[in-house]
């Protein structure tokens, strides 16, 4: 017997006929037990009904009514003693005899078709018995152990600065988790500039970012990218909660992560930036190539470095990052007082011509130190030392997958740096070649050893 039914508020009438003898309430016992414990959606919920005759006599057609304040499924009803069936929108539990100190095991398992207060009203019905008593459960949309991860690209980073970092939300079950609802708290006075998947749907309250994470199954996994930008001074925190509606999570420890973003003025007085030859076309890359010498003339030594294009734009091909719309080079390593360090910039011009040198400016800057990526390690297929000093690396890609290169003096990789900027595959093979700053903090000939590790970024 199956079937969906609604509450309804007409009661079945029945008889129950005890000779003469006048019946109360508590001669006739109507025990309840719902199992799991736990109601969601995905569940089937069971009423073991006892029925206790306690009266001394014989009783006969003894009915018990159930109905619902919601819409239910109907998957199967158990009465040894009589019958069960659904009339209308309740289910009937009828009795012809129920002996003396005898009673009467009934069940009723059912599948709720919504999240919330599920209420089953139960009415005894006897010859002089009325009695109505009900059972209520807090049905859950699922149940799900939600967690949120939130990675920044550096801790560390300077006022106007465009980062990018990473949100992940994880299901680790039991069950499938639908409508998930991502949080997001961006520091105070940053500004949002986007995410991806970049079709996702935002709603944006001063620095509150609220999105959905869809569906996840058990075991699954999503992840968004968020890319804003920091203005203010100081530790700016960053913040992520996910949530469910109607969703029961049993460990909610890690529905929430926060990490923390230091942010510091550049210092635009302390550097100096001035280009040390014209611009020469590279047939290998297809790009502009220049030299740009970064020194400090100073007495003190500065912790990073950065040279600055306003007005380049996209042009700038090896751009480590963007502050306020313009895009720089950075050397991740400290300069000395009065130390110079060369860099080579990449420019993109589809004419392979020279054109008049971009206005730069020089930075000095907080070590800018890119968080190693995780992801799946690429084997690359060639290594190549050429004879400019810098070094060649190939190895097999995805069309519009993205790659980091990750490099250290030593094997373990325990203390591994992360090139500027990563590669976002055109062909299935890429050819990078390291000739230091500012794709790596030195060139590779001024280093005693040198190796490398690809990462297709997950």
């Amino acid at each position: 017997m199956a079937g969906r039914f609604q509450i309804t508020r007409t009661w079945l009438l029945a008889l129950a006929l005890l000779g003469c003898v006048e019946l109360s309430a508590a001669q006739l016992n109507l025990g309840i037990q719902t199992s799991p414990a736990l109601v969601t959606l995905n569940r089937e919920l069971t009423y073991a009904l006892t029925l206790t005759n306690s009266s001394g006599g014989l009783l006969t057609n003894v009915v018990v009514n159930s109905t619902f304040n919601s819409a239910v499924e109907l998957v199967s009803t158990t009465n040894r003693s009589g019958t069960a069936a659904l009339e209308g929108s309740v289910v009937v539990f009828r009795i012809p005899q129920l002996p003396s100190t005898s009673n009467v095991v009934m069940s009723l398992v059912i599948q709720p078709l919504s999240a919330g207060l599920l209420t089953n009203f139960f009415q005894l019905l006897a010859l002089n018995i009325n009695e109505v008593t009900n059972t209520v459960n807090t049905v859950f949309v699922a149940e799900a152990n939600l967690g949120v991860s939130l990675r920044t690209e550096t801790n560390t980073l300077v006022t106007g600065d465009w980062t990018e970092y990473r949100l992940t939300v994880a299901n680790a079950g039991p069950e499938t988790a639908p409508q998930i609802v991502v949080t997001n708290f961006l520091p105070t006075a940053a500004q949002f500039l986007s995410i991806t998947p970049s079709n996702q749907p935002v709603t944006l309250t001063g620095t509150q970012l609220v999105f959905s994470a869809g569906s996840l199954a058990l075991g699954s996994n999503v992840t968004f990218k968020v890319r804003m930008q920091a203005n203010t001074v100081g530790s700016n925190l960053v913040s992520a909660h996910v949530s469910g509606p109607d969703l029961r999570d049993p460990f909610p420890g890690n529905d929430t992560a926060t990490n923390s973003v230091v942010l510091a003025n550049p210092q635009t007085n302390v550097l100096s930036a001035a280009f040390v030859a014209g611009q020469s076309f590279n047939p290998q890359t297809g790009l502009m190539e220049q030299l740009i010498r970064l020194t400090n003339p100073g007495a003190s030594a500065v912790s990073g470095g950065r040279i600055v294009f306003p007005d380049l734009g996209e042009r700038l091909f090896n751009a480590g990052g963007t502050n306020n719309r313009q895009p720089f080079v950075a050397l991740t390593r400290s300069l000395a007082a009065s130390e110079s360090a060369d860099l080579l910039i990449e420019y993109f011009v589809p004419t392979r011509a020279a054109f008049t040198n971009p206005t730069i400016e020089a930075w000095a800057v907080p070590a800018f130190v890119p968080r190693a990526p995780t992801g799946v390690v690429i084997n690359f297929s060639q290594a190549k030392r050429l004879p400019t000093g810098g070094l060649l690396l190939e190895f097999p890609s995805a069309p519009g997958r993205a790659y980091h290169i990750t490099y250290g003096d030593r094997v373990p990789f325990t203390n591994a740096l992360r090139a500027l900027p990563a590669i976002t595959a055109t062909a299935d093979r890429v050819q990078w070649i390291d000739e230091g700053p500012p794709k790596t903090n030195r060139r590779p000939d001024e280093v005693p050893a040198r190796f490398y590790r690809i990462i297709e970024a997950d």
